[in-house]
């Protein structure tokens, strides 16, 4: 599958900016089940094979909650260093990754981010006293069931390039035949 027009700049962009931490994180707008806005900051996991963005979550929260009411949602994404930013709309897909790759990306998280999943349930309240330390002997080897990645797949891309006179930007828009067409919009 030929990859489609926005992700070799997307590509480019984050390769220009991998020694910056936080060209990894972009924002994710969903809407709740009382119709509210929600936004909140994830981490970028990688491409699926399908060319769809990536990113991992707890089906205990209630981003996954807001995902099973509404699939369709809104990343934001913005580059410092090279002063771009990328929106981009489409449509969550929850159960689309196998097993085994959710394994994978278990395998490769941080202990750190592991233990993540193995404090309690999201938005419950902490105890005085717990640390939410884990202790590293107690992270299983396999992902906990709660455990999910998350593709999203992408129909349309708004990208601006803040750099220059004039600025560019250009929109990104798949057909409902999957063929991709590029606009060169005012910015």
């Amino acid at each position: 599958m030929k990859d489609p027009l926005w992700k070799d700049i997307l590509k480019r962009t984050l390769q220009k900016a991998e020694d910056k931490p936080e060209s990894r994180f972009f924002q994710l707008a969903t809407v709740d089940v009382e119709g509210k806005p929600q936004c909140r900051t994830l981490v970028f996991r990688g491409f699926s094979k399908d060319h769809n963005i990536q990113f991992i979550t707890d089906t205990r929260s209630h981003k996954w909650q807001d995902l099973e009411n509404n699939s369709e949602v809104m990343i934001c994404w913005y580059f410092a260093e090279t002063r771009e930013q990328y929106r981009m709309a489409g449509k969550a897909h929850l159960n689309q990754v196998t097993l085994k790759q959710t394994e994978v990306i278990w395998h490769n998280l941080s202990n750190a981010g592991k233990k993540q999943f193995l404090w309690g349930r999201p938005m419950q309240p902490r105890p005085a006293e717990s640390t939410l330390d884990i202790d590293t002997s107690l992270i299983p080897d396999l992902p906990p069931n709660h455990f999910r990645v998350v593709n999203i797949e992408i129909d349309e891309v708004d990208f601006l390039s803040l750099r220059g006179e004039p600025q560019t930007r250009i929109l990104y828009s798949q057909s409902a035949t999957g063929v991709w067409t590029s606009e060169n919009i005012i910015p």
